[in-house]
């Protein structure tokens, strides 16, 4: 990137922005150009210029780089199936298992989760547990759902940090490694809840934020018996006071575990009532920022604050017993 030349101290040497390509294959739906700022010093007889520093913290700071995980630190790696798991040396032991729960979960969600909102390249996923957050919190990309979530997070890895029309690469998936630790039901529920968001990928852009983790919970427990469909503690009281659907500053609040239950059963009720399908038309309909106002009355007949108060009445009747 010769525009970006500029004088560095000391004799003849210079700082360059460049641009690094990688695609992850089989992984990435297209190659990931990612960005940093390099020292160049001339050699002894000034013929050529060699590569003197890769850091330039300062100009880091400032820019997104869109570092990767393997670029700050030694990482393992394991691959089952289309699952390839990064870990690093205090998660590595839990790899086999990270990894087989990913691929079970992508196989339970497939049967859940239209095709026509599936991924049609066959891409596979990648999946991190990392002890040190600030490797997730180096990619560059937005999450889907909710950033506040401690366990799981699903990222959109963009095309291009800088170039907002490349459109996305890949949707890749971190775990806390504390979830490791938790009973496995309840770690794959967590697992397939975050390969729901991966899946849908670009088709969660726009859908308010109660219906992306409402129907994540809903694929979650799909295939778990219905008395092992765990609610939070707090959802039922929560839930008593909800006179509109849950807003993403809910989900950023002390309740936000309960407004998980409150919009999972919100789509339970949707399911029950007018069929799964009529659910997962709900969400296409949304998906890319349409009116849910306008989309609910239109498609259920219902207002939509009629929809919050059915669902948590449904969600009361099936766990105050």
């Amino acid at each position: 990137m010769p525009k970006t030349l500029a004088k560095a101290p000391g004799d003849g040497a210079y700082w360059a922005e460049i641009r690094i390509t990688t695609k992850l294959d089989g992984y990435d739906a297209k190659p990931v150009s990612s960005y940093d700022r390099w020292l160049f010093r001339p050699n002894i007889d000034g013929q050529r210029y060699l590569l003197a520093s890769t850091t330039d913290k300062e100009w880091e700071d400032s820019h997104d780089t869109g570092t990767e995980p393997w670029d700050v630190e030694h990482v393992y790696v394991d691959e089952y199936g289309s699952v390839l798991g990064i870990f690093d040396s205090r998660t590595a032991a839990h790899a086999d298992r990270v990894v087989e729960a990913v691929s079970e979960a992508k196989d339970d969600d497939s049967l859940v989760i239209p095709e026509s909102l599936q991924p049609s390249a066959g891409l596979g996923t990648v999946v991190y547990m990392l002890s040190d957050q600030r490797m997730i919190n180096g990619l560059s990309g937005s999450a889907v759902g909710n950033p506040a979530e401690p366990d799981g997070l699903t990222i959109a890895i963009p095309a291009d940090v800088n170039d907002a029309s490349a459109g996305t690469a890949a949707y890749r998936v971190a775990f806390n490694p504390s979830d490791a630790d938790q009973p496995a039901m309840v770690f794959d529920r967590l697992i397939r809840h975050e390969m729901t968001h991966a899946t849908l990928g670009a088709h969660t852009q726009g859908v308010p934020t109660w219906l992306n983790e409402g129907i994540a919970e809903y694929v979650s427990v799909q295939n778990l018996p219905r008395s092992e469909r765990r609610l939070p503690s707090d959802a039922l009281a929560v839930g008593a006071t909800a006179q509109s659907l849950p807003t993403t500053e809910d989900f950023a609040g002390a309740d936000a575990p309960a407004w998980y239950g409150v919009s999972w059963w919100v789509c339970q009720y949707i399911a029950n009532t007018y069929g799964q399908r009529t659910l997962w038309t709900l969400f296409e309909q949304l998906s890319g920022g349409a009116d849910q106002d306008q989309v609910i009355p239109s498609l259920l007949h219902i207002t939509p604050e009629v929809l919050v108060r059915r669902g948590v009445d449904l969600m009361t009747s099936t766990y105050s017993s």
